[in-house]
């Protein structure tokens, strides 16, 4: 078992950029599958994305509505691809598109993509969790 500075020297810090298409569940499939095709495009013609991705600085992931990014390069690299992003995306107002950033340790970039679907799947929970409360409130139901 390895020890904990050994551990900690493995750790390195993922900044991760999170997309997902607002409403996207509710759109048609032939619908969903166009979307998020032209946001892959957007995505990749990045260049903050290709930079990352040309060294294998970069962990994609797939998250359905959208997906995450994970960046092993600067600090300020999902926020400039998001930035890049924003601004290719009002050539496609059909495309709504909801982005946040963080940051934080994984123990390497191999395992980054699991971090980030923990990451995203504890945000869905909680988002869920919240929405169910919430709908329960304005229902008259007692939480």
């Amino acid at each position: 078992m390895a020890s904990e500075s050994e551990t900690f020297s493995q750790l390195e810090i993922a900044h991760v950029l999170f997309m997902d298409i607002v409403g996207y569940s509710k759109k048609p499939i032939d619908q969903q599958s166009e979307l998020l095709g032209q946001l892959n495009q957007i995505v990749r013609a990045a260049e903050q994305f290709r930079a990352a991705e040309a060294p294998g600085k970069l962990v994609r992931l797939p998250t359905g509505d959208g997906m995450a990014l994970a960046f092993f390069t600067s600090v300020d690299a999902p926020v400039r691809c998001a930035l890049e992003v924003a601004e290719a995306l009002k050539a496609h107002p059909k495309i709504e598109l909801r982005m946040g950033v963080d940051s934080g340790p994984v123990t390497s970039i191999r395992v980054a993509w699991n971090e980030c679907l923990r990451l995203r799947l504890s945000q869905a929970d909680r988002s869920r969790w919240w929405m169910e409360r919430g709908r329960r409130s304005e229902a008259g139901r007692q939480s």
